[in-house]
């Protein structure tokens, strides 16, 4: 299940989240420092923004109430959005990004979007699975540079809309 972040899953974040820090934080380095910081503030924001049409963070859950991961869509034009996605250790490799991938891909062409990028490091295995299966096209891989750290970054799309 997916659904807008609410104040009362800081308590997911605080514990589910800080414990796949390590594997979240080795393809995602942004992800560490926002998950180790004000998780209150991180949520706030994510609904700010939700409101005002500028990001789109998801909570994924199972139906019992588990936290699973996070998939979000960031404007980058006006009718192109960034796709991103990370999942806890326990529910690795089992087709939750991609579900969650292909509901946020399909609200996103509904409501306009023609255009969704996908980024990922080459060695993340799992996350060129996601894109693959969830119908992307490699686009290219390339150098760079975010807080004075360089690594390698694979560049995928998916057409949907008039553009298509």
């Amino acid at each position: 299940m997916l659904r807008p972040y609410a104040p009362a899953d800081v308590k997911a974040l605080d514990g589910d989240a800080i414990r796949s820090i390590d594997h979240i934080g080795r393809f995602m380095p942004n992800a560490r420092a926002e998950l180790l910081g004000d998780r209150a503030a991180l949520i706030e924001d994510a609904r700010r923004a939700f409101e005002a049409g500028e990001r789109f963070a998801y909570g994924m859950f199972l139906r019992a109430g588990s936290y699973v991961g996070n998939c979000g869509a960031q404007r980058i034009g006006d009718y192109e959005l960034n796709i991103g996605y990370w999942v806890l250790l326990e529910h690795l490799r089992q087709g939750y990004a991609s579900e969650a991938v292909r509901a946020v891909t399909a609200a996103g062409f509904g409501a306009g979007i023609h255009r969704f990028v996908l980024t990922c490091h080459p060695e993340n295995a799992a996350s060129i699975g996601v894109a693959r299966s969830t119908g992307f096209t490699y686009v290219s891989t390339d150098e760079r540079f975010d807080g004075g750290i360089r690594f390698d970054e694979m560049t995928w799309e998916l057409l949907g809309g008039p553009e298509k």
